[in-house]
Order: C-alpha cells, then sequence, then structure tokens
C-alpha cells in the first residue's frame, strides 16, 4: 500500500511538472506568435504582407482537409474531454494535442477572437492522458486534474484552478480525486510561474466606492448576465448552422481575411480582447462599445465552429469589460468621479459574464479576487454573484461546455 502511494505521488509530482513547464511554454508561444502576426501585417512591406497572407490562405484550406478527414477534433476540445470523463466518447489524445496546438498557434496568428485559456486546458489533459497510457493506465481522475492545472497555469491563479477542479468535476468528486488535482496543480502552477510569469489578467481594483452606489454592480449584473446569455445563444446556434450547412468550414478563409484586416486596423476587433483589458476606457462613446460588444460576440462565435481553435474564457471576460465601461460612461453624471472605479465595474462584469456562462460562480468569484485589492472587490463580487447565480437557476442556464458537448455527441 505504502509502495503505491509512493508510486502514484512521484508520477503525480513529474506530471505536474510537465504540465506547468508545457503550459508555460505556450503561453509564451502565444505571445510570440502573435506579435509576429501583428508585426508582418502592420508593416509598411507590401511583398512580406502578401506572402503571408497566401500562406495563411492556403493553411486554411489545410486544416480544412485535415478535419474533413480527422472529424471530432475541432473548437478548444474542452467539450471533447468532458465526454470523456463522462465516458460518452473515446479520442485520441495524440491527435487531440496535435489538433488543438497547431489550430490554435494559428488562430493566435491571424488575430482570431480566442483566448490561451481553452487550448492550455485541453493541451494540459491531453499530456496526462498520453502519459496514462505511457503507464498503461486508465486514470481520469489524473486526466481531469491536469485540465484544471492547465487553467491554473493560464492565469497563474491556483485557487481558481482549485475550484475548477470541484465545479467542473462534481460528478467525479472524491477525497482522492480532489488530493490527485491539488497536487498536479501546485506543482504545475509553481513551475509555470518561475518558467513565464505572464499576466492574462492586468484589470486591477484598487479605489473603494461610496456604499450608497452598491446599486450600480446590481445594474452591471443584469447587464453582465443578459450578454452571457446572449454569448452563449450565438454559439450554439452557430454550431448548429454549422453541423446543417455541408460547406461551412470553407467559410475560413474569409474570416482569416477579415481578422489580418483588422489586424492593420483596429487592434480592439482582433485577438482575446488583451487590448481591451489592458485599456478598458479606450472610447466614451457607448455606441462604439455596443458595436465592439456586439461584433466580438458574432465574431468569436463564428471562429468556434471553423477550423481554428482557442478559449472562449477571455473573449468572455472582455465582454464583461466592455459591460463595466459602459456602465461608467452611463453613470458619469450620477456619480462624482466614476472613472476612479472603472476597474471595479470592469471586474465585476467579467465575473458575472464568466460566472454565467460556464456555471461556474465559486470560479468566478477567485478569478475575482485575483485583480485588486480583497476588501475593494469581495463584496461587489458577492453581490453581483448571488444575484446572477439566483437568474442562471431561476432560467435553468446550462455551461457552455455542456451545451456544446451535447451537440457533439449528437
Amino acid at each position: 500500500m505504502r509502495n503505491k502511494v509512493v508510486r502514484l505521488s512521484f508520477k503525480l509530482v513529474i506530471l505536474g511538472v510537465i504540465v506547468g513547464l508545457f503550459i508555460a511554454g505556450f503561453q509564451y508561444l502565444i505571445h510570440e506568435v502573435t506579435a509576429l502576426g501583428t508585426y508582418i501585417f502592420t508593416s509598411n512591406n507590401s511583398l512580406l504582407i502578401g506572402v503571408f497572407l497566401v500562406i495563411a490562405i492556403i493553411i486554411s484550406f489545410i486544416l480544412i482537409f485535415i478535419n474533413n478527414k480527422d472529424k471530432g477534433y475541432l473548437g478548444s476540445g474542452i467539450p471533447q474531454y468532458e465526454a470523456y470523463y463522462e465516458g460518452n466518447l473515446n479520442l485520441s489524445p495524440v491527435r487531440m494535442f496535435l489538433h488543438v496546438l497547431f489550430q490554435s498557434l494559428y488562430a493566435y496568428f491571424c488575430g482570431f477572437p480566442f483566448g490561451g485559456e481553452g487550448p492550455s486546458i485541453t493541451l494540459a489533459a491531453s499530456i496526462s492522458h498520453i502519459y496514462n497510457k505511457i503507464f498503461k493506465e486508465e486514470d481520469k481522475e489524473v486526466v481531469a486534474g491536469a485540465a484544471s492545472a492547465g487553467f491554473a497555469c493560464a492565469f497563474l491563479a491556483p485557487l481558481a484552478g482549485i475550484c475548477h477542479l470541484i465545479e467542473e468535476n462534481r460528478k467525479m468528486l472524491s477525497w482522492t480525486f480532489f488530493l490527485k488535482g491539488l497536487v498536479i496543480i501546485l506543482i504545475a502552477f509553481v513551475v509555470s510561474y518561475f518558467v513565464y510569469p505572464h499576466n492574462l489578467l492586468p484589470i486591477k481594483a484598487l479605489n473603494f466606492i461610496d456604499y450608497r452606489y452598491y446599486y450600480i454592480f446590481i445594474v452591471i449584473s443584469i447587464m453582465a448576465f443578459v450578454v452571457a446569455r446572449l454569448y452563449v445563444f450565438m454559439i450554439i446556434k452557430v454550431k448548429d448552422l454549422s453541423k446543417k450547412m455541408k460547406y461551412f468550414l470553407y467559410l475560413t478563409p474569409f474570416f482569416v481575411l477579415l481578422f489580418l484586416y483588422y489586424k492593420t486596423r483596429d487592434p480592439y476587433m482582433i485577438g482575446s480582447g488583451s487590448d481591451i483589458l489592458n485599456d478598458p476606457l479606450f472610447t466614451s462613446s457607448i455606441i462604439l462599445l455596443i458595436f465592439y460588444l456586439i461584433y466580438r460576440i458574432l465574431g468569436t462565435a463564428f471562429s468556434n465552429s471553423l477550423v481554428v481553435s482557442g478559449g472562449l474564457v477571455l473573449p468572455m471576460l472582455t465582454l464583461g469589460v466592455i459591460c463595466g465601461s459602459i456602465t461608467t460612461i452611463l453613470f458619469e453624471d450620477i456619480i462624482p468621479n466614476i472613472r476612479l472605479y472603472n476597474s471595479l465595474f470592469c471586474i465585476v462584469g467579467m465575473i458575472v459574464v464568466f460566472s454565467s456562462v460556464c456555471n461556474t460562480p465559486l470560479t468566478g468569484f477567485c478569478l475575482g479576487l485575483k485583480m485588486g485589492k480583497p476588501l475593494v472587490v469581495v463584496l461587489p463580487i458577492l453581490i453581483a454573484l448571488v444575484l446572477s447565480t439566483s437568474l442562471s437557476y431561476l432560467f435553468k442556464q446550462k455551461s457552455v461546455y455542456k451545451l456544446l458537448e451535447k451537440r457533439l455527441l449528437n
């Protein structure tokens, strides 16, 4: 018994180190590939732009051909692994790893509106799945634990990773499962933090707002909840449309051209939304903010059904930031110095959208604590989560990943 525990502990520690190293490397690659694409398509070198434009289009057709031959590996890969945990789907971890790795890096280069957290989860799960096969085991608890470690490493938020482990795996939850996941998450986080200490959540709330104005968090919560449901609705509707249209994947080159064009025109319309997260009040026009909101919902919804991979979390957090900025502008004549609290409004919007889309309020709460002083953010986030979670329960809303999993299995 003792030897078995020692062997398992050694296996989990080694796996945690591998996951931490790889996800840190992957996050670094995301940054470099995105920067490379921006450098090329914002340069004044017409020949360079033309060559890479042709290469990007050729790659899109290659990916269409590969995915038509090797079906079932589109998207972030999270719905596939959730189906695998429940015993409803057999998948090749090597194929999943290769599909998600190359399709996501291609998407970041072209400027598709995706984040790096979804592929981080899937790649970590695939690594652990392969690791199991090397040891000739089928330990789904280890795979699920590694997936949550991928989430923790993507955001460098170990507490959020632990909550993700609990909330996303309620049916599998046990003390042995929790302890396995905890070891992998903590080891992977430490390794990832020291290898590449990136920051996907640059917004920080530092200023208290008077309790007299706390009603504003109710306004933000309702707005963000509506945006979250619209986000889920569009993702699912476009996914259904892609299943009905035989040649839907051939829209990929069109979107490649669209996002590469906007690389040269407007950085706020491409990528995960990092430019908006770094500059939430980039415009004082509510009309323009609503335009970006709708554009990003549609862009992510269509991209999610094409031959590219990417995460849905950072795009949804960006939608929350836009909700917070809209609120700031709406109440500018009512609350004195309201722009001082814009970061707090954005964080509340982010957490409401995230928890409403994923049905993971506890994970959202932990992500919120990472952004700013705890005493500043705790009460507003709690108010928002209680309201948004109640609305989700009232309207019987399901996680976007569960809805995508259902369509995958159908």
